[in-house]
């Protein structure tokens, strides 16, 4: 096992990139493409830790950073009385959060504008429906009140005198 006593572990930071060629992707030595970073890794082992230690401000742009890896179920750590291991201030894919706000950016700005003008163009065709309609519902009322008021009022009327065919012809008007 291994022993830790009054250890400082700090200011790690890794700047690889996500990929730097395909070969780092199917090497067999997963580290050499490896974002992460670890302050401790243990596999099948046993850590035990006196006194005060800490690992902090830990940087990994495109990783995760880990304070202690514990990367299989053997490993174990203990603590003796009073002892204390403080992990703190890691950061994981700083960078990543930068590059996608970034990149996503035009996208949500396009949205945006998209819906802007899809309101606009609804307010535009409600407008000219309620122009059009206000102009059909103009001509309807202008029909129904004009036929309501006109009446036929003839000029002249021809009354038959006879079965015969004979007419009486009159002229006569109503009104003034």
């Amino acid at each position: 096992g291994v022993e830790m006593k009054n250890v400082s572990i700090t200011n790690f930071r890794n700047k690889s990139p996500l990929s730097q060629c395909s070969e780092c992707e199917t090497h067999l030595d997963s580290s050499l493409g490896d974002t992460n970073v670890r302050g401790i890794s243990m596999y099948d082992s046993e850590l035990v830790i006196f006194a005060e230690n800490k690992i902090n401000n830990m940087d990994s742009y495109y990783g995760t950073s880990l304070g202690l890896d514990i990367m299989d179920a053997y490993s174990f750590y203990t603590a003796e009385h009073g002892a204390t291991l403080d992990v703190s201030d890691l950061k994981s894919n700083s960078k990543v959060e930068d590059n996608l706000h970034a990149q996503y950016d035009p996208f949500i700005i396009l949205g945006i504008v998209g819906l802007i003008i899809l309101i606009v163009l609804i307010c535009i065709g409600t407008y000219c429906c309620s122009k059009e309609r206000q102009k059909i519902e103009n001509k309807l009322s202008m029909t129904i009140h004009r036929d309501s008021i006109m009446a036929y009022t003839p000029r002249s009327s021809a009354i038959p005198l006879s079965p015969s065919g004979g007419t009486y012809n009159s002229e006569f008007t109503y009104g003034c």
